[in-house]
């Protein structure tokens, strides 16, 4: 972990021991999570504009939409599972034997990916719609 950092635009967010708002970004918190997010949503470009992906399409583009949820839901999760890695640390960068640890801007996140998800459903329903 590189350490806190100012809590703006961060996926989870902390107080330490002076009430100072601390955060990680999702890459700080759970990248392996991060990087399977940005391979899915490269798959999904990549399927936007290749031909032979296109009957792959719609399965893709779901797995991005949900992979846009994970990273901030696993970085929640494992901020407050107490036997987790990254709750040590952040008991160890707030200072705090129990600090609350909350989502933050990651919820900002999740809003859009679920904006997301219901713009491609529409969308696929309106091409199924059309007459060829």
């Amino acid at each position: 972990m590189d350490g806190p950092r100012d809590a703006t635009g961060l996926a989870l967010h902390f107080r330490g021991a002076d009430e100072a708002l601390l955060g990680l970004s999702t890459w700080q918190a759970v990248p392996l999570m991060t990087l399977l997010k940005i391979d899915v949503l490269g798959t999904a470009v990549a399927a936007a504009y290749l031909p032979r992906l296109q009957p792959l399409r719609v399965p893709i583009t779901a797995a991005a939409i949900a992979m846009t949820f994970m990273p901030v839901l696993a970085a929640l999760v494992a901020g407050v599972y107490q036997s987790s890695s990254l709750r040590e640390a952040v008991v160890a960068l707030s200072g705090s034997r129990s600090p609350w640890v909350d989502p933050g801007w990651g919820i900002v996140v999740l809003g859009v990916a679920a904006l997301m998800l219901a713009g491609a459903a529409i969308r696929a329903a309106r091409a199924e719609a059309r007459p060829a």
